[in-house]
């Protein structure tokens, strides 16, 4: 059976630490809303390959089921938060949920336990999305892959800036004050992502704004900022060249050809 790189017990502290002091500090904001998703980084890349690609979105709300934290935040949390976004169905990997769902032939094409296993991510297209249509394009350019080809998850690994975001019901994204509340230990999460991965490229797809508390925490080096296009910064991280992408609201061609110009 295929076997993906997984991240050490000492992130899964890490991550548990996060989510008690977000429930600590939000008990001290004294505010009606309570109840958070939680995302942890799931992983395409094979164990003992290298990891070429790693994508950071904003955050991500309406993911797995949410928690209430007014409670005491369970202790298998960070083992379901991992489950949840590493769960595969078959043969395929824990990104072909993007396959599967960009395409309705795809879907039909399942058995019905295949369907049933992709059942919770709704009517949702990542074919509709530029968040990846942007990345689908950039690995598929960089490594001469078939637009038909599920293979470009083979060099991907998902996560985001903020691993808590609001449930469905109130939005997607934290607001300035719920990113206040857990950003040191996100900036510390992203940290440990790098550090373990390795990843030859980071693509941090959101914009400058939401990057810069991470560029400080991490003391990126600067190469570039760009004045004009899609790219916004390109920074180093040891030896992970990161590259900001201002994010857009419909998916651009042009926005995948200026990544490239950024790549080895």
């Amino acid at each position: 059976m295929t076997t993906y790189h997984k991240l050490s017990a000492q992130y899964d502290a890490l991550y548990r630490t996060h989510l008690e002091a977000f429930k600590e500090r939000l008990a001290h904001t004294y505010c009606d809303y309570t109840k958070y998703t939680d995302f942890y980084p799931s992983i395409g890349v094979q164990s003992g390959k290298p990891v070429e690609f790693i994508l950071y979105g904003q955050s991500v709300g309406g993911w797995q089921r949410e928690h209430d934290y007014q409670e005491r935040v369970p202790e298998d949390r960070v083992a379901k938060s991992n489950d949840y976004s590493n769960d595969r169905y078959a043969d395929h990997s824990p990104l072909d949920w993007v396959n599967v769902l960009r395409a309705k032939r795809n879907l039909a094409e399942l058995d019905e336990a295949g369907r049933e296993f992709y059942k919770p991510f709704g009517h949702y297209n990542p074919g509709k999305s530029p968040f990846w249509q942007l990345i689908m394009g950039v690995i598929r350019e960089k490594y001469g892959i078939e637009q038909s080809s599920w293979s470009w998850t083979d060099n991907l690994v998902w996560s985001n800036l903020y691993k808590i975001a609001p449930q469905d019901g109130k939005c997607y994204n934290p607001d300035e004050g719920e990113r206040i509340l857990q950003r040191p230990e996100c900036v510390g999460l992203v940290e440990q992502e790098l550090r373990e991965l390795r990843p030859k490229y980071c693509i941090v797809y959101t914009n400058d704004a939401w990057w810069a508390p991470f560029r400080k925490g991490l003391r990126t080096e600067l190469l570039k900022a760009p004045a004009e296009g899609h790219v916004q910064r390109v920074e180093r991280w040891e030896e992970t060249k990161i590259i900001v992408v201002k994010r857009a609201r419909v998916g651009s061609r042009a926005a995948v050809d200026h990544v490239l110009e950024y790549l080895d």
